[in-house]
């Protein structure tokens, strides 16, 4: 996923925070745009990331 947002937002910082337990979140500017649980929740797609950011940013 890292590798995705880079090269479509290369201006973009990216912080990458190891989980616990199979946990999986992203945030953009502070705000939970994508979570996982285990059990629960499933792995992003390809392109679901970067398309949660661009309907937030506006591109």
């Amino acid at each position: 996923v890292e590798a995705e947002i880079q090269a479509i937002f290369p201006d973009m910082e990216i912080d990458l925070e190891e989980g616990r337990h199979g946990v999986f979140k992203v945030f953009l500017d502070g705000e939970k745009i994508f979570g996982r649980i285990p059990l629960f929740g499933k792995f992003p797609r390809e392109g679901e990331i970067t398309e949660k950011i661009r309907s937030k940013i506006g591109n």
